[in-house]
């Protein structure tokens, strides 16, 4: 103990003076000056005390077990102390006694914490009698529970500032999740698991953040962990171990019931509760009893990991495809719910066919349930499986659907460049093929993506050639949505009669077809064209219509649309405190379903929420939070857009120079990336900030350019906050601008 305090080790010729140096960083060395020799001794720092050569051996025992309870009540007075005594199976006679000595008579002014560590296997008793004194408090075991979420990623962040001695760098909330997952927060587990995915390269700092290089590879387990848990199952008693290997083809959760199933189907005999209690006793197992029977889980991961990598390979094909048709029996009318499970299942077996059956039924029910990353993940395997196989219609037609609802996530989640290439991918399969019903899809999903991209042009043309194909084949369904997406192109071209005539136009054929998702986005998109022009009272009306719809037919995120459109009427009604509510609805069901892009804008939409109301700090907050979120995407134009809001809110609160900062980092950016409509906008702003901050030339300039943009493209006015017209009244109204101060001329009038 005291070499462990002192950092001094017995054969290191540590002098007695050198000794009491090293005592004297702890603690006053004069409370201690009876007892310094005898604890000298201890560590082979000799003094010449006379006392050491005069006293028998029994009298130095007693003054070093003195010295040592003096010294741990002198340094209790300041905090508490824990004392860790390890190995005790170890501890001779003379040792236990010393330790009940200072135990029973330490007399303490903070807590004295004695952890006493043994070996669970060695029978042997401690020989101290430690527990008979009542005035302390002792116990025989402690439980270190797992890490919550939050002490896990505080563990992690800690851990990594040690590991890396290039410096501090946050733990992006994607690798945080990841590692407390896998880890299930056992802080030993997490530790061997952060020691591998750094050495691995499977978490690596860039951008100063540290990320992981790619979470969508299943984990191993660690070596560090392979042996030891493997050693654990050596260990088991052979029915035990038997039955932990065929538990571990299930997976980390599986059923007692088809665990039965599965063993009778292989001719083997099952194990009974008594195993699976003891396995449950040994921590392997956790179990739980529902409704429909007694389940099982997997302590941990690794565990079942190790466990089913200890299976014989052919052994493994016999045992998934077993798992797979008791799985096929017992969920008959519920197989949407386990189709994931079949088709991984009939995977493993070797048995393709069955795979891609149950693949296709997996990615269809994760896109009706908002399951992104797992439609991507059953994408890529369907597409490896079924595109060998182009030359089969059946396959054409399976393989085209899966693209489908690839691309819709990819549409969802902005992956530009990945839904870029899938479309021209799967246009040329269909165009090669003669599908015509696919070609004019996949036209209209181009279309919708160049109009995402703000590439106006080529998705008119795109979405005409989809109208065409629907005319010539009397596609009236595809043709609806064709309609609604060429009314948005009008709207985005300030057309707005011409808008309004395509929505109609597709609710109408929607309404005819009784598609109900159909006529609310269309209803949709009629209450945004009204709002545009202005008639807000109608353009609520028809989005309250479009919320029971989607309501109705359990269609969340149209929920989540209706609901952010119906805060930005709100707000343009200055009704803020309504809009504030809305616009938290809104972000909570996209938090939900993990689709970042509309989070983050209508998160800026509540900080405008929020900055109307003069709540600054939790506007700031909003802002922030959005801006994390579109650097995270690499959507610039809309982080540029969020710069633009953060510029207005430093104006509400008075902070010029920071406010035109923003402003100016907004113009900049919509400049290099061709965004003309937005860099007049920012201009206005930037050129007002200007003209406070006492620039009144530079204001000049970017008032002028900001209105020459806005006289070429037509801008409509009401797409322009009120610094265009504070800068326009104020430059009007000095006399120091001798240059003429120009109106847009196809706007209306004010009194600026």
């Amino acid at each position: 103990m005291l070499q462990n305090l002192l950092n001094i080790h017995e054969d290191s010729g540590t002098t007695f003076e050198d000794f009491v140096r090293s005592i004297s960083r702890f603690c006053p060395v004069k409370k201690l000056e009876g007892g310094l020799p005898f604890l000298g001794r201890l560590v082979s720092a000799v003094s010449n005390d006379i006392r050491l050569q005069q006293l028998g051996n029994k009298a130095i025992a007693l003054e070093t077990k003195m010295a040592l309870r003096d010294l741990i009540e002198t340094l209790s007075e300041n905090s508490p102390v824990v004392v860790v005594l390890e190995d005790l199976q170890w501890m001779d006679s003379t040792d236990a006694e010393a330790l009940d000595f200072i135990v029973k008579n330490c007399n303490s002014v903070n807590p004295v914490i004695f952890l006493l560590v043994r070996r669970s296997d060695h029978r042997n008793l401690l020989p101290a009698d430690i527990c008979n004194n009542s005035a302390y408090s002792t116990c025989s075991q402690i439980v270190l529970d797992e890490f919550e979420k939050q002490e896990s990623h505080q563990f992690t962040q800690a851990f990594l500032e040690k590991l890396n001695e290039t410096g501090s760098y946050p733990v992006s909330s994607n690798a945080m999740d990841f590692i407390h997952r896998h880890s299930s927060g056992n802080p030993f587990f997490l530790q061997e698991l952060l020691l591998h995915l750094v050495e691995s390269g499977g978490l690596s700092v860039s951008d100063d953040e540290w990320i992981l290089t790619d979470n969508s590879v299943e984990l191993s387990t660690p070596e560090s962990l392979t042996g030891l848990l493997q050693s654990r199952l050596d260990r088991l008693p052979e029915k035990l171990r038997k039955t932990l290997l065929n538990c571990s083809v299930f997976g980390m959760e599986f059923s007692y019931d088809l665990y039965r199933k599965v063993v009778n189907r292989l001719g083997l005999e099952p194990s009974d509760r008594k195993v699976f209690d003891d396995l449950v006793e040994r921590q392997f197992l956790e179990k739980s009893i529902t409704d429909s029977g007694v389940t099982y889980i997997f302590h941990h991961s690794f565990i079942q990991n190790t466990a089913y990598n200890s299976i014989l390979s052919h052994n493994l094909k016999l045992l998934h495809r077993a798992v797979a048709r008791s799985m096929e029996e017992i969920f008959v009318g519920d197989s949407e719910r386990v189709s994931a499970k079949l088709a991984e299942h009939w995977e493993r077996a070797g048995e393709e066919s069955s795979a891609v059956k149950w693949a296709i039924v997996a990615q269809k029910h994760a896109s009706q349930n908002y399951q992104y990353e797992a439609v991507l993940k059953w994408g890529n395997k369907l597409d490896s499986w079924l595109s060998p196989l182009e030359n089969d219609a059946d396959s054409l037609e399976k393989l085209l659907g899966v693209l489908r609802r690839t691309g819709l996530v990819l549409q969802y989640t902005h992956r530009w460049e990945e839904l870029h290439s899938l479309l021209k991918r799967a246009l040329q399969v269909a165009s090669d093929n003669n599908l015509t019903e696919w070609t004019a899809e996949i036209e209209l999903a181009t279309g919708s993506y160049f109009t995402s991209v703000r590439k106006i042009d080529e998705a008119s043309a795109h979405l005409h050639t989809s109208l065409e194909i629907c005319h010539s084949n009397n596609l009236e369904e595809t043709q609806s949505d064709v309609l609604s997406s060429l009314g948005v192109i009008a709207g985005i071209r300030r057309d707005f009669a011409m808008a309004g005539e395509y929505f109609q136009q597709a609710k109408e054929l929607f309404v005819k077809h009784g598609d109900r998702r159909g006529e609310a986005k269309a209803l949709g998109n009629l209450g945004i064209l009204r709002r545009n022009i202005g008639e807000t009272h109608t353009a609520a009306a028809l989005l309250e219509e479009v919320l029971v719809i989607f309501r109705e037919i359990g269609d969340v995120r149209g929920e989540a649309v209706t609901l952010g459109n119906l805060g930005s009427m709100y707000h343009d009604r200055k009704d803020s405190e309504k809009a504030e509510v809305l616009f938290k609805k809104a972000i909570k069901i996209f938090r939900k379903l993990g689709e970042r892009m509309p989070e983050g804008i209508f998160l800026c939409n509540l900080g405008n929420a929020l900055r109307n109301r003069k709540l600054f700090e939790k506007a700031d907050e909003s802002y922030f939070d959005a801006l994390d979120i579109m650097e995270e995407i690499g959507d610039r134009r809309t982080a540029a857009w969020i710069t633009t809001n953060l510029g207005l809110l430093r104006l509400a609160e008075e902070r010029y120079e920071d406010s035109l900062k923003f402003f100016t980092d907004a113009v900049s950016t919509f400049t290099e990336i061709g965004d003309t409509e937005n860099q007049a906008i920012s201009l206005a702003g930037r050129g007002y900030l200007e003209y406070l901050c006492s620039r009144k030339e530079q204001a000049y300039e970017d008032y002028m350019k900001a209105t020459e943009i806005i006289t070429k493209l037509k801008l409509p006015q009401m797409e322009f906050n009120d610094t265009f017209i504070e800068l326009n009244s104020r430059l009007s109204e000095d006399s120091s601008i001798t240059g003429t101060i120009p109106w847009p001329e196809h706007w209306e009038q004010t009194n600026g």
